[in-house]
Formats: structure tokens, C-alpha cells, sequence
């Protein structure tokens, strides 16, 4: 195992998921990885992706951050959101209001909006 890598894991392990996959894309285009850790991490990767998608469609915590993130981001007001992700004015009254859409995609919909490089 890569001196590389084991940072990578410690990083996860820790929490700080973002900064181990930016350390990760990073050794990994410059070859510093081998093809079994590559694989580890991916599964790693898929496991910890699912729950984020339940957490998405359940937690309105969550919910609520993933809102306030895409209007950061994007720059979109409340309208805007609605058209270009095609969600109801009244999900996202519930999401302010931290109420559970009636809906999950909502959720999904946020979170492939932030991170579409992970929309299956």
C-alpha cells in the first residue's frame, strides 16, 4: 500500500471525504496509485454515495443545505431553481420550512445538480 494512498484512507476515515477524493483525482492521474487501491477507493466511493442519496431524500437537514449550496453556487433564486431543476415552488417552501417534500427526487435532483459527474 502507497504512503499516497494511506493518507487518502486516513482522510475518509477522518471524515474529510472531499479532500481525500481531491487528494485521490490527484494521485491518481499522476500514476501515484495502483489499480487494486484505485478499485478499494471506488468501492469506498459507491458505498459512501448511497448514503448520501438516502440521506438526500430523508434527512431535510440535509436537504436544506443541498438548497442553500445551489443557490450559492449556481447564483438561482428560488424561481430559477424551480425552472432549471423542474421542482415545485411548494418543495421548496418545505424545504425551507424544513418539511419533507412530498417528492424524493427533490433531493436528487439537488445533489446530481451539485455533483453531476456522480449521476448514475
Amino acid at each position: 500500500m502507497t504512503d499516497q494512498y494511506e493518507k487518502v484512507m486516513d482522510l475518509w476515515k477522518a471524515g474529510k471525504f472531499f479532500d481525500s477524493i481531491s487528494y485521490f483525482s490527484q494521485w491518481m492521474s499522476e500514476g501515484l496509485l495502483g489499480q487494486e487501491e484505485i478499485e478499494n477507493f471506488y468501492r469506498n466511493l459507491a458505498e459512501f454515495w448511497g448514503f448520501i442519496e438516502v440521506e438526500c431524500q430523508n434527512n431535510v437537514e440535509v436537504l436544506f443545505s443541498l438548497y442553500e449550496m445551489i443557490k450559492k453556487e449556481r447564483d438561482w433564486d428560488d424561481a430559477a431553481l424551480c425552472r432549471k431543476l423542474r421542482i415545485s415552488q411548494k418543495a421548496i417552501e418545505d424545504i425551507k420550512n424544513r418539511r419533507k417534500p412530498r417528492s424524493d427526487a427533490v433531493g436528487l435532483k439537488m445533489l446530481y445538480e451539485l455533483f453531476p459527474q456522480m449521476a448514475v
